[in-house]
């Protein structure tokens, strides 16, 4: 009896390491084309800027709004009061795997661009 109850706490003792160990990914994130494309001359450089975001998602269900990635974006452009837009725009995206909880950290970098009018 005792030789069960030793090889089941055995098995409840691996599969609690096995859930709590999780996993650590990165995803590439796609981006859209401009709305209004932006063509040279007709905007000035401000300089390069980023911002970041985290969200936390439990069994499926996202606790973040807005999304963190507009979110990461807008304190992009926070950083500098002038912009009006991103160009060369990179999106980094590290997803942390705890079982049924996962972590969400999103940076967004480009340059900062104010559009001539």
């Amino acid at each position: 009896m005792k030789s069960i109850q030793k090889k089941l706490a055995t098995l409840c003792a691996a599969l609690s390491l096995v859930f709590m160990t999780g996993c650590l990914s990165t995803a590439p994130v796609q981006l859209l084309q401009s709305t209004i494309p932006l063509e040279a001359g007709t905007y000035t450089e401000l300089g390069e800027v980023s911002g970041n975001a985290r969200g936390i998602i439990v069994l499926a269900f996202s606790t973040a709004e807005p999304l963190p990635t507009k979110v990461a974006r807008d304190r992009a452009l926070a950083e500098n009061p002038d912009a009006d837009a991103l160009i060369n725009v990179a999106v980094d995206l590290l997803l942390i795997n705890l079982g049924p909880v996962q972590i969400v950290t999103v940076t967004v970098s480009g340059t900062a661009v104010k559009v001539n009018r």
